[in-house]
Order: C-alpha cells, then sequence, then structure tokens
C-alpha cells in the first residue's frame, strides 16, 4: 500500500507540471486553461497527490488488521519508530519472535500504529499477544480479536521459556506431571551467575511428601535473581515433585511474563 502510495504522488506530480508545460507552450493560454486537458491535468494531478497521501495512512491503520487470525504469543525481539505519526500516535516496527499454540516458532515484523499508553508494553524482550493470519502474517490484536486464555498463555510461556533456555525440558515435565507440597530450605550455595537475572543455586531441602514423610534432598537450580530472598535458610517454599524421584523437583516461582521478560534479557 505505501509503494502504491509512492507511485501515485509520482503520478500526480508528472499530470501537474506536464499540463502547466502544455500550457506555456501553448501559443492560446486562455483556451488551454478552458479545456479539458486542463481540468484533467491539473484538478487530476492535485486529486491523484491527495489520494495517494491518504493510502499509506489507510495502509497503517487497516493494513496490518489480521482477519480470522489465531492468537499466538510474540517475544519482541527489536522496536524501530518508522517515522510516522497519526493522530500523534507512532507507527513502530517490531521484529518478534513468534510462538503459535501447537509450538511452532517463526520471526515476523510487525509495523503497526501503537498508542501512547501501550508503548511501555511494548518494548524490546517484552511478550505480547499477538495474531497469525494465512501466510503467516502477523498482527497486533484489536477489540473484539480472539484472545489467549489464561491457560493458553501460560501454555506459550512455557513452551517459550523451554526453547529459549530459560528453564529446562526436565522441569516442565515435573510441572505438568508431579504432585504440590513444600519444602524447607536449611542450606543455599550460591554455584555460578549465568546473567545478571539469573544465578544458579545449590539448595538443601527438607521436602515434606505427600503423606507427610520428610525427607532431606538436595537440588541444584538456575533461579531469577530477584527470588533469591525467598530461598534463604528457614524459608518454606512450595514445590512441585514427582512421587516416585522426590529428588526431582522444582520451585514454584512460575514462569510469568515478567519472570520471562527479564530472563531474555541475557538470552
Amino acid at each position: 500500500m505505501k509503494r502504491i502510495g509512492r507511485i501515485g504522488s509520482t503520478i500526480g506530480f508528472i499530470m501537474i507540471f506536464g499540463t502547466m508545460a502544455y500550457i506555456f507552450l501553448g501559443s492560446d493560454k486562455i483556451d488551454i486553461m478552458q479545456s479539458p486537458i486542463f481540468k484533467i491535468g491539473i484538478y487530476g494531478g492535485i486529486t491523484v497527490l491527495i489520494l495517494s497521501s491518504i493510502v499509506p495512512v489507510f495502509s497503517t491503520l487497516f493494513g496490518g488488521r489480521i482477519k480470522n487470525g489465531t492468537p499466538a504469543l510474540g517475544l519482541v525481539k527489536s522496536v524501530r519508530q518508522t517515522g510516522t505519526y497519526v493522530n500523534e500516535q507512532p507507527e513502530l516496527e517490531l521484529k518478534m519472535q513468534v510462538t503459535e499454540k501447537n509450538g511452532e516458532q517463526f520471526e515476523a515484523i510487525v509495523t503497526s500504529i501503537v498508542p501512547l499508553t501501550q508503548l511501555a508494553i511494548v518494548q524490546e524482550n517484552a511478550t505480547i499477544p499477538v495474531l497469525v493470519g494465512a501466510d503467516k502474517k502477523v498482527g497486533l490484536p484489536r477489540t473484539g480479536d480472539p484472545q489467549l486464555s489464561g491457560e493458553e498463555m501460560q501454555s506459550l510461556l512455557n513452551i517459550m521459556a523451554v526453547k529459549n533456555g530459560v528453564i529446562s525440558e526436565e522441569s516442565l515435565e515435573i510441572s505438568k506431571n508431579g504432585v504440590e507440597s513444600y519444602a524447607t530450605v536449611k542450606a543455599m550455595r550460591p554455584k555460578n551467575s549465568l546473567t545478571a537475572e539469573r544465578v544458579e543455586l545449590e539448595l538443601d531441602l527438607e521436602l515434606t511428601q505427600v503423606n507427610q514423610s520428610i525427607i532431606s534432598v538436595t537440588v541444584v537450580k538456575t533461579v531469577p535473581r530477584a527470588s533469591i530472598d525467598q530461598l534463604q535458610p528457614g524459608r518454606v517454599i512450595s514445590v512441585i515433585y514427582l512421587p516416585q524421584h522426590p529428588e526431582k523437583l522444582v520451585i514454584k516461582t512460575g514462569v510469568d511474563s515478567n519472570t520471562l521478560q527479564a530472563a531474555f534479557q541475557g538470552v
């Protein structure tokens, strides 16, 4: 659509300047100005220029609209302002990694007008809902478009976290198939600092099983640095473990959008 607008502008200028040149080169200026050639060239050229300037605006507002799209989740890789504004709202070009409900991932570029009130949300490394249409065309959802349910959102966050190395496949399986209980932190030993946001810890835990028996387990976990205070010795934490292998457990910090966004800063 923007290409059509540029072509239209070129045609409009050619019509106007071509007609003016014809007028000044003609011998009878008055007759020429009253002729259909003048009306078509000048007024037609002006009309084409006006329409060509409107086309990119409609492209921005409606061209990114996805009809009959399927909701998915996008991880923003980069954000760039195009320099176009509509009603003082900026147009952004978003490069993102899209994760569909079936777990398939692909790269996409979305260009859309974003309200000023939502600029803080659409940032690099943020996760945002998107719509995927035919031929993998991606757009931002609008009012009335289908949305991900809370369960679907968490499922896609989990898939995205596994594929980007934020959590392991084993931890995800334990979360799905294990049972919930709690444990007391007896000791905590930092091992490696992976990034500014994530750290590897060795934890000695007293795990209370569902039959109320207590066993001691030692696990090594990579957790958000913000969670360290919750894992200090003496703290009681929620866990999910496999009854047949109680040493295999996950700490219920949850992979929510904020945790995922912080973790991806180092990916």
